[in-house]
């Protein structure tokens, strides 16, 4: 039995389904871009790739009738029937430090890729999301949505992914407890990081309309009306109610009936930053 038919047989059994992926052809990519695609055979043959994805034997070996070069990928991320989800740790470096310290935990199916790099699949109970340089410097993790290029596919360097287990004797392993960990960890660091960011926008952002509204609110309604009327001049964002209001309080109390303040309304939201974007206050009675 061939390599294809070996990988095809071992991910059908496992239940990891796939999906055909462009080929080569002299180092050049297949799908219409050609020489100028980013991900050359690595990137899916169909639009509709989660559709396509199985994990039925004769389905898979089907893409490879034509003559045409086409890859071999797997789905990460999904759940099989025994409620595992899939992931793969990519290290994207020859014999690369972490890939060694996984390996102390106990042996799953590995690869190593066209470009040097090694690959480590693992099911986990829970599902993980795609990362990048999360664990280690180099280090990617396909999890929830991704897809990774397995051997005997063929790398735009003309070598051959190559798997460096032997299928017919091994399985894919849980994820170690330590590696778990470290990704829970790093998820939560992560958040955390975004949470702090988050906050200290807002806070620049309540600092800055605080002080924007103290300016405006201190200007008189001629100051506003001789600032609007230079071009090119706007009523930034954050006291922009606030100064319709004035301006129309104060044609309501020069006599301007409900109909001209409409009007006026109208005219004064051509000077408002992004005043597509304010409703509700252009008619004030």
């Amino acid at each position: 039995m061939s390599p294809l038919h070996d990988a095809i047989k071992f991910f059908s059994r496992e239940q990891v389904p796939m999906i055909p992926c462009h080929g080569l052809e002299d180092g050049v990519c297949t799908c219409r871009k050609g020489r100028n695609c980013p991900s050359p055979g690595k990137h899916p043959l169909m639009a509709n790739w989660q559709g396509v994805a199985s994990t039925d034997e004769a389905k898979v070996l089907s893409w490879f009738s034509s003559a045409r070069p086409v890859n071999l990928a797997i789905v990460t991320g999904r759940k099989n029937s025994s409620g595992k989800h899939l992931l793969a740790v990519d290290a994207d470096m020859v014999d690369h430090p972490f890939i060694a310290q996984l390996r102390e935990h106990g042996t799953t199916v590995t690869q190593r890729s066209g470009s040097g790099g090694s690959h480590a699949l693992y099911w986990s109970d829970v599902p993980v999301r795609n990362s990048c340089q999360l664990l280690d410097e180099k280090v990617d993790i396909r999890g929830s949505g991704g897809i990774l290029v397995i051997a005997p596919s063929t790398h735009k360097s003309g070598r051959q992914y190559e798997f460096t287990c032997d299928l017919k004797s091994i399985k894919i392993q849980q994820i170690p407890a330590f590696l778990e960990a470290k990704l829970v960890s790093s998820a939560k660091a992560i958040k955390e990081r975004k949470k702090r960011k988050a906050a200290s926008t807002i806070k620049v952002e309540k600092a800055e309309r605080e002080r924007l509204s103290q300016d405006w609110s201190s200007r008189s309604i001629s100051e506003i009306r001789g600032w609007l009327s230079v071009e090119g001049q706007n009523v930034p964002q954050g006291i922009r109610n606030t100064t319709m209001h004035r301006l129309l309080s104060s044609d309501r109390a020069k006599g301007a009936g409900k109909f001209e303040r409409e009007a006026y309304a109208l005219n004064y939201l051509s000077n408002f930053q992004d005043s597509d974007q304010l409703g509700g206050r252009q008619s004030h009675r």
